[in-house]
């Protein structure tokens, strides 16, 4: 009998299984933290199939486009980063399930071996979730103002994040610092939205300067001398 199938018998037919605090789980050790991380997964799982319909038909009311002309958060793929709401999902997700951040994988073959594996049972995430987050919150979520269920939702995302990369070192968590301070405005005002500084568009570029050439002696200039395409300045001749 494995894992799951003891604890199915513990907590007896019907009911729910129990859904552990991320700290509470990173207390536990070998097939025991394995079930409580697949059960909190499968949860989440079965908690954004009714959100997340709901939390898109809010996206839908916002511009299409960010004050910059930049696409809206229900645009499709931008650049290498997931819709909006995928992109936050993917990040929760990967909390969840207790992925390993991919900063620890080294391995190529090992690598593609886990990404043969159906996405619950692979051991890595699919994408590198500090730069994602940077992404999703502070670069997209920041230029617009999203309604309270939608700030909420970021608010989960940032704390995933920070939780899910907990274990890599300080200067390679991109933008940790940004996303705490941001996290905390969030909590604290409840609005997302922050102006951007546009860039000042530049003025026209100055005349070359025309190099100076040392001619010693030769360069003594009478009344009577004339430069090609200069004038003398109109001063006393000493």
């Amino acid at each position: 009998m494995d894992q799951q199938e003891t604890q199915e018998t513990k907590r007896g037919p019907g009911r729910p299984r129990k859904v552990r605090a991320p700290e509470d789980i990173d207390k536990l050790r070998g097939s025991a933290k394995e079930y409580a991380l697949r059960t909190r997964g499968e949860a989440l799982d079965r908690e954004l199939e009714v959100l997340l319909p709901v939390l898109r038909q809010q996206v839908r009311q916002l511009p299409e486009q960010d004050p910059e002309g930049k696409p809206g958060l229900e645009a499709g793929h931008y650049w290498c980063i997931p819709p909006w709401l995928e992109c936050g999902q993917g990040i929760l997700r990967a909390d969840a399930y207790g992925k390993i951040p991919l900063d620890f994988a080294d391995d190529e073959e090992e690598m593609d071996d886990d990404r043969s594996k159906p996405w619950p049972e692979r051991t890595y995430a699919d994408l590198y979730y500090d730069a994602t987050a940077a992404e999703f919150a502070l670069r997209r979520a920041t230029r617009f103002h999203l309604s309270p269920d939608l700030v909420q939702f970021v608010v989960r995302v940032i704390e995933a994040a920070l939780h899910f990369g907990r274990e890599i070192p300080g200067a390679a968590f991109q933008q940790k610092e940004e996303l705490t301070k941001y996290l905390a405005e969030l909590k604290e005002t409840g609005q997302s939205f922050r102006e951007f500084k546009t860039r000042a568009k530049p003025g026209p570029r100055p005349q070359p300067k025309l190099p100076l050439v040392h001619a010693g002696s030769a360069a003594i200039i009478s009344p009577d001398m004339q430069l090609p395409g200069a004038l003398l300045p109109d001063v006393p001749w000493i």
